[in-house]
């Protein structure tokens, strides 16, 4: 699901993963309630900008950003 932007096929790998992570037989000992799903568009000129998938906003590393 972290390879596509197709809402489709991520909403049926999350389908998914959260039937496996919340089946009691499996014995996992927290639920998540959700992922941070973002898209991070940049120009060629910028670098070291890096998606965040915390509830942090993109701008979280804003300090190491560069552009040439």
């Amino acid at each position: 699901m972290n390879g596509t932007v197709d809402t489709t096929k991520i909403l049926a790998d999350m389908a998914t993963y959260q039937d496996t992570y919340v089946n009691p037989d499996d014995a996992f000992p927290e639920i998540p309630l959700y992922y941070w799903k973002t898209v991070v568009l940049k120009g060629t000129n910028m670098h070291n900008v890096v998606n965040n998938a915390t509830s942090a906003t993109n701008t979280w590393n804003i300090e190491d950003w560069w552009r040439s």
